[in-house]
């Protein structure tokens, strides 16, 4: 065959399939009519709701994408508005092209002045993703000075055309004397946040303000052009900008605590544009309508010898007067060192710590967790911390190196080997620095394990920043390290040092996270050198006592671990007005709204249990074991009775099937006194409670409002019916 004929079959194929393509084309209008004209138009594919960010952050001098801003204080924001942040050195990493874009909200900069090597394809896939209708929130800089001669005259005017976007433009800082700056205006409850600005303002940028519709957090003056500000906190169409030195106040000495001068959730909603959106967004601080709680402990002293006792080990002590009698449930961990004859330096010693390892391994109260075989100070032998160790072990094991393998896996077993067959160890709690590199977290993850420790969350008078609230995660190259969403006592005792009852101090971090908004579940978490004194176990039970008197949800710090794994992976899209899809939600149950948002159409929802309304949010509850749930806020048509719903439980609800004024269900909870609350009853009505969740059947009244309660629970069934 000739080339000629080749190309001209080829030429005809390509002509018919655009005529074709045309002809389609011609087509649609009309079968948009014939659609119309059967009244009824064939439903739009669900939108995804974006909730992945983008940071960009600058690792030339070493950094992580942990030792900036964002992670250090708003990631917990994006946290709370369920946004998962994503981390790319900008001078390492290849920008992500549109398509790997296209599930993510907007970009987030913490970069420095001058921090972009290559400017020329950061600036234009910046402009495009703006125009692309994504979100930006500059922090500090853009990371490209401008005016920068001729010879960069394009990147001078792509910056521009950035700024451009967020309604300004920079301005020149030559011939103004910088100290004779003022503040113009600071926008109430917005600036001066936790600490006030300085009077003197610290200006490194300069804008004009071009569009009418900018938001001014705060904005300067100068003497020399007297009538104009210029706004160096600002958030616009497309997001928002706020200057360095405007972010926070750090401390540069003794503990380097920080305070914000702007409102972080203020500025991430303006940025992302989140205000009056009424969109779920995916909570881990909740269980069926109520806060989460969990305990676990770090090996760290198991076997040490207390004081309170006649030669007991802490152990010991904190069994008989925590564990034996405050019916919540722990994760007790091991140090295989401490506690391994064949290797620790007292083996008498190691072979009576077994033995009390069993004896709490089974009780039910409790389950087992690994603090590593040799307790690493560091895990990363090229990290920053290593320096702050004289060596890398606290144990002498001779003839011992650092051994991965030994660390994760043979430390799970041996503490599983301790424990019943039917509890096996599932949690590596991290030790020293806490640290791990992303080899070492994929050791954990690839065996279908947990991990947890670091983070130290602190909000108390010593602390009192919402800046010292931590994220749930640490992002690690593809894997995430899990932190622990509360302090421990060692940080509230000054390293051990005294006050030994200063545990006490994170009663005030259980309320201040849990209200006006609730940041964290709650996480009793200490190490076992906390049963050598007398005052350290007192400041436990009064935790304990504490925790035990609010409303919760008590789960095994392994429970709350695959909430918090699963949401990261949750989809949300966008079915129609008012409906929205959940997708791969997994174990992460509960979705949060304002407090003001309207209630869910339950009658047109799927696999969902039902809502609490709190002046924390409005938190629904989704069925476990579901591949997808609908949530719909569409109007009620008529007046259909209402079916009862889940307003809150102490424990995992499964198997929900409401009936005109009756339900039947399964619960799952922990102990045997857990409650669950009803709602959508006849008020007044006296319903009868059975089933294998309660030792006998129980009447329960209606109260005014349409709720019952039934208290006294196990895990089994359930069933609420009129008798």
């Amino acid at each position: 065959m000739s080339a000629r004929l080749r190309w001209t079959r080829c030429s005809i194929t390509r002509w018919t399939a655009s005529l074709l393509c045309l002809f389609a084309l011609a087509l649609l209008p009309l079968c948009a009519l014939a659609a119309k004209a059967g009244g009824k138009t064939a439903p739009a594919a669900p939108e995804l709701v974006p909730r992945r960010v983008l940071v960009l952050y600058d690792g030339s001098a070493g950094a992580g994408p942990d030792d900036n801003i964002v992670h250090q204080g708003f990631q917990m924001v994006f946290d709370y508005y369920g946004l998962v942040p994503y981390f790319q050195d900008i001078n390492s990493q290849a920008l992500p092209d549109d398509a790997a874009m296209s599930d993510t909200l907007g970009v987030v900069t913490t970069l420095g002045q001058n921090a972009v090597r290559k400017p020329r394809p950061y600036l234009p896939w910046l402009l495009r993703q703006l125009k692309a209708g994504k979100r930006v929130m500059i922090l500090g800089h853009l990371g490209v000075s401008l005016a920068q001669g001729a010879d960069f005259a394009d990147v001078d005017q792509l910056s521009r055309a950035v700024f451009a976007q967020l309604g300004v433009a920079p301005s020149s800082l030559l011939g103004l004397d910088q100290r004779a700056f003022r503040y113009a205006h600071k926008a109430p409850g917005l600036m001066d946040f936790e600490r006030r600005l300085p009077p003197q303002p610290v200006v490194t940028s300069f804008f004009e303000q071009k569009s009418p519709d900018l938001k001014v957090y705060a904005s300067l003056k100068h003497p020399a052009r007297p009538g104009k500000e210029y706004p160096a906190v600002f958030v616009g169409a497309s997001g928002g900008f706020a200057a360095e030195h405007h972010i926070y106040w750090e401390e540069s000495t003794g503990d380097n605590r920080r305070k914000w001068y702007l409102d972080p959730f203020a500025f991430v909603a303006d940025c992302f544009g989140l205000k009056g959106r009424n969109i779920p967004v995916p909570d881990v601080t909740t269980l069926n309508g109520l806060r989460m709680a969990f305990s676990h402990v770090d090996a760290d002293g198991f076997a040490g010898y207390s004081q309170v006792g006649s030669k007991q080990m802490c152990a010991e002590v904190l069994r008989d007067r925590i564990y034996k009698r405050v019916n919540f449930p722990v994760t007790l961990s091991l140090i295989v060192a401490d506690v391994d004859p064949k290797i620790a330096t007292d083996s008498k010693r190691a072979r009576q710590a077994q033995d009390v390892a069993r004896e709490l391994f089974r009780m039910p109260n409790v389950e087992p967790g690994s603090h590593t075989y040799s307790h690493p100070f560091y895990w990363n032998e090229k990290g920053k911390t290593k320096t702050r160790y004289e060596n890398r072990f606290p144990y002498k094991i001779p003839g011992y190196t650092f051994n991965l393998a030994q660390e994760i896996d043979g430390s799970m077993r041996f503490v599983s080997s301790l424990s019943p067959p039917d509890k096996p160890c599932r949690l590596l709690q991290w030790s020293g620095d806490c640290l791990p590199t992303a080899q070492q977290i994929a050791r954990v993850d690839d065996q279908g394990l947990f991990n947890i420790n670091g983070g130290d969350t602190m909000l108390d008078q010593r602390s009192n920043s919402l800046s010292s609230v931590s994220p749930m995660f640490r992002v690690v190259g593809n894997r995430v390290q899990m932190f622990t969403a509360m302090a421990n006592e060692n940080v509230m005792t000054n390293l051990w040092t005294g006050p030994f009852y200063g545990y006490r101090a994170v009663i005030e971090t259980i309320k201040r996270t849990g209200s006006p908004r609730r940041l964290k579940p709650i996480d009793i978490y200490y190490h076992f050198f906390s049963g050598e004194h007398e005052a350290s176990v007192r400041a436990l039970e009064d935790v304990y006592g504490f925790v035990m008197t609010l409303p919760l949800a008590p789960v095994f710090t392994t429970q709350y671990l695959e909430a918090a794994r699963d949401y990261i992976k949750v989809r949300v899209l966008r079915a129609g007005p008012g409906v929205y899809h959940i997708e791969n939600y997994g174990k992460s149950l509960t979705l949060r709204l304002d407090a003001d948002a309207p209630a869910p159409n339950l009658e047109r929802s799927q696999n969902v249990l039902g809502y609490s309304r709190q002046k924390e949010g409005l938190y629904v509850s989704l069925a476990p074991g579901a591949d997808r749930a609908v949530l719909s806020f569409e109007p009620r048509t008529g007046k259909p009775e209402p079916l009862p719903y889940l307003a809150e439980a102490t424990g995992h609800v499964s198997d929900f099937r409401p009936g005109k004024g009756r339900v039947s269900l399964g619960y799952n909870g922990f102990g045997a006194a857990g409650r669950i609350r009803l709602a959508g009853f006849a008020p007044g009505a006296t319903l009868q409670a059975s089933g294998t969740a309660l030792a006998k059947p129980a009447n329960a009244r209606v109260d005014a409002a349409g709720f019952v309660d039934i208290a006294g629970l196990r895990s089994g069934n359930l069933e609420v019916a009129a008798p």
